[in-house]
């Protein structure tokens, strides 16, 4: 819970201006109530009562916020995986595509969608729904790295040398699985 200071800057951040008795109102539930705010039309400047009781009231089992399943998130999360699959499937040529799991010591040039995972200095662990790997990268695709984000779904076209694998392009075609709109429902 914030206090009114913390409250007041925090719709202040956001374009908004709070009438003082509706401070003790918001101040639970700042994030929310901003959120439902800002889709309002017309968009209010000074917020008042009249703004947020109806919020409060139409979303209370929203903002109460139930516990989250495992299984409901590993759904929400496997379903989004192949909706971005589909996706980069359907914009580019993959040759050789393979799961993780697939990749064998024979595999020298193929290619993976994966989510990413962690970025390092000079490799991305990345996973698909069979298991996880790290994938190395040179100077040359270093360049495409800065793009991407943890949680990205991208394409990598790789070569294998050494039962080293290593990135030779970066299909990456902005596909991010919020998972914080998910546990925010």
């Amino acid at each position: 819970m914030m206090n009114e200071k913390e409250t007041v800057k925090k719709f202040l951040e956001h374009g908004f201006q709070i009438t003082n008795d509706t401070i003790p109102l918001v101040s639970k539930n700042t994030d929310i109530i901003i959120k439902k705010l800002e889709n309002l039309k017309p968009r209010p400047f000074i917020v008042t009562k009249k703004h947020v009781e109806p919020i409060l009231s139409n979303n209370k089992k929203k903002i109460e916020h139930k516990p989250v399943k495992i299984n409901d998130f590993i759904q929400y999360l496997q379903s989004k995986y192949e909706d971005f699959r589909k996706v980069i499937l359907e914009k580019n040529k993959l040759e050789n595509l393979l799961s993780i799991n697939k990749i064998s010591e024979q595999s020298d040039n193929f290619s993976l969608i994966v989510l990413v995972r962690k970025i390092n200095k000079d490799s991305l662990l990345v996973e698909d729904l069979t298991g996880e790997v790290n994938i190395f990268f040179n100077e040359d695709i270093s360049k495409k790295i800065n793009n991407i984000s943890l949680d990205d779904v991208i394409g990598i076209k790789c070569e294998q040398k050494n039962s080293k694998i290593k990135i030779k392009d970066i299909i990456n075609l902005g596909l991010h699985i919020d998972t914080k709109s998910f546990l925010n429902k």
